[in-house]
């Protein structure tokens, strides 16, 4: 399945007002594909929406699984952008 198939089924879900599937295939589908791609900007949303959906319904050991994964991204991401930073220095030195 590629992104913007995820996407649309996520899409779908919230048109229909179907709140907890949209979460459950968040959970279960959506988000483990944005992380196996790599796929920084829906990470950061989805991730953000999803923790905030556990800490609203209580599932506060979900939002610490989500909160540990998501620390882990922005790392990761961080490290990118810094590897970046200086490969740029580096260059134009």
């Amino acid at each position: 399945m590629s992104k913007q198939q995820h996407l649309f089924n996520l899409l779908i879900y919230k048109i229909k007002n179907q709140y907890d599937l949209y979460y459950d295939y968040l959970e279960g589908t959506g988000l483990p594909f944005f992380l196996s791609n790599n796929q920084f900007t829906m990470i950061d949303k989805f991730g953000k929406q999803l923790y905030q959906q556990f800490m609203d319904s209580k599932k506060y050991e979900k939002a610490a699984q989500v909160s540990s994964l998501f620390r882990v991204f922005l790392l990761t991401k961080s490290f990118l952008i810094l590897c970046l930073f200086l490969c740029q220095k580096i260059k134009f030195v």
